[in-house]
Formats: C-alpha cells, sequence, structure tokens
C-alpha cells in the first residue's frame, strides 16, 4: 500500500509495511510508516507532468508512480505516455527546470 502526496517541487512517497504480532491467542496488525522525500528539478517540456529528481529517478507526480529506466533496441531511455524517448532525446532541450507555481491562498 503507498500513500503518494505531491507539492510544487516535493514528492513524497510512503510505504506501509503491516506487522503482525500476538497478544492471548488475537492476531492485531499495526501499520509502520516509511516516508520518503525527493526534490523534484526537471520536468518535460510536453509533458510536465512527468518531473526527475535532484537523484535522477523520473516521477509520473498525476498518478504518483515512479518510471523505470528501461532498455530498448539497445538504446536506454523511458517509456512515456506510450512512447518510447531515449536519454539522448532528452538532453537535446526536452527538459525544462521546475516553474515555481504560485498558491492562491
Amino acid at each position: 500500500m503507498k500513500n503518494l502526496s505531491v507539492s510544487s517541487h516535493y514528492f513524497r512517497v510512503s510505504t506501509g509495511i503491516a506487522c503482525n504480532y500476538y497478544i492471548s491467542d488475537k492476531t492485531h496488525f499495526t501499520m509502520d510508516t516509511i516516508t520518503i522525500t525527493y526534490k523534484l528539478k526537471w520536468q518535460l517540456k510536453s509533458n510536465p507532468k512527468y518531473k526527475w529528481s535532484e537523484c535522477g529517478k523520473l516521477f509520473n507526480t498525476i498518478r504518483g508512480v515512479e518510471i523505470k529506466k528501461t532498455v530498448n533496441g539497445n538504446k536506454p531511455g523511458y517509456w512515456i505516455a506510450g512512447k518510447f524517448i531515449r536519454l539522448e532525446q532528452m538532453k537535446a532541450g526536452m527538459l525544462q527546470n521546475i516553474v515555481k507555481e504560485k498558491c492562491p491562498f
């Protein structure tokens, strides 16, 4: 079970770990939470919901999922919106720095 929250510059992943323990012949479940926060640095110009962290991980911030780097035709890249984009293509001007969004509140 993953609980994901997104802000404009930070991406937080919380993973719940279920633990069983027994007290007087009854089963009790507890949920421990581990939270990892990534600072987002770049996004795609054509599709801004795909963002990279400072450590180089790619996230889909709408669905809250990490996109894994794959190899297709002996070329490394990512499957983004059903299309394979090679790393060579991304370095050629497809990325931009994240623009800070003003909060209306």
